[in-house]
């Protein structure tokens, strides 16, 4: 990739950020809430119960919450296309209603 071809890239990625960054810790919330009371469903499961139109919004969210210890891998599950993917439920930190207004 060409010097001035990497800059565009940064600088393209750094404007998508500022455009989501006030969205983030309400997409955490919105994802919490759907793996609680949508357990043992993969990313992609909630991704499409959501409404979102790909996975990584809902992966990238979850991989966070679960850093938190907000969420956790409840087993693993064969997908419609043959991969095998984790399963996610909420973990007893979650049902603390503190974090929801916290975030």
């Amino acid at each position: 990739m060409s010097g001035n071809l990497k800059k565009v890239v940064r600088d393209t990625s750094r404007e998508a950020y500022q455009q989501i960054k006030p969205h983030i810790g309400r997409l955490h919330k919105l994802v919490l809430w759907y793996v609680a009371h949508f357990p043992d469903r993969t990313y992609r499961e909630l991704a499409c119960i959501i409404g979102f139109p790909e996975t990584a919004t809902v992966s990238r969210r979850g991989g966070e919450l679960e850093r938190k210890g907000l969420i956790k891998s409840s087993g693993i599950k064969v997908q419609s296309n043959n991969r095998k993917a984790h399963t996610w439920v909420a973990t007893k930190k979650y049902w603390n209603r503190d974090y929801l207004t916290k975030t």
